[in-house]
């Protein structure tokens, strides 16, 4: 009897740590304002298509909490080409030029940890803040009680590495990793055929009878000369 009550109460503190915490609804949204007053880039669960690297775009996410206890969130965003590969997804870091997006930074118009206010419509669960991610790779210290709801926003863009004419997807990982309600899919974003080059510069002059054109590019994908 001793050891059957050790047993089971090993198990609930197992099933107590590997509770988790579930994404929902998304939405992009364009990096044009604040947490509230950025506009939108498509409807709820819609994907969007993404032409410009240097672009900063937001992803909203809906997070809640089915557990019978309170469930400290501790997430990455990733991205993956293959969703359904579990070995492919990748965490978006701050600043890491070899994968295909990274964090927006000082680029965005929303500050970091600034708190989120409800701009989806989502589950019929009571809200909670969650936060605005721009600089760290890491949402943390936001603690979701049970039957509460959040939302987070990250604040991204692509990189030299971002291929063109290619479906990304994406999710918050860690402590939210149930799998997808019924209904729901991952965020998604499509890029253009051709990426285009960012430019930096751009001069015209006189050189003899002849125009002299000089440029350089802050970014470009799959061009030649």
């Amino acid at each position: 009897m001793k050891k059957l009550f050790i047993c089971l109460v090993l198990f609930g503190v197992c099933s107590s740590s590997f509770a988790f915490l579930t994404q929902s609804n998304w939405r992009w949204r364009n990096n044009n304002g604040s947490e509230t007053s950025a506009t939108w880039k498509a409807a709820q669960n819609a994907p969007i298509s993404y032409s410009a690297v240097s672009e900063v775009i937001r992803l909203r996410l809906e997070i809640y909490n089915t557990n019978s206890d309170p469930t400290a969130v501790e997430d990455s965003l990733q991205y993956s080409t293959t969703p359904t590969v579990a070995s492919s997804w990748k965490n978006i870091l701050a600043d890491d030029q070899t994968r295909a997006f990274v964090m927006a930074g000082a680029g965005s118009t929303v500050a970091q940890n600034t708190p989120t206010t409800t701009q989806i419509t989502g589950n019929s669960y009571v809200f909670v803040p969650g936060k605005v991610m721009a600089d760290s790779t890491v949402a943390k210290l936001i603690t979701i009680p049970s039957s509460n709801r959040t939302e987070f926003e990250w604040a991204i863009r692509g990189t030299a590495q971002t291929l063109p004419n290619t479906t990304y997807y994406f999710r918050q990982w860690g402590a939210s990793a149930n799998g997808l309600p019924p209904g729901v899919t991952y965020p998604s974003l499509t890029t253009a055929i051709a990426l285009p080059i960012t430019l930096s510069n751009f001069s015209l002059g006189k050189e003899g009878s002849k125009v002299k054109l000089e440029w350089s590019t802050a970014s470009e994908e799959n061009n030649d000369r």
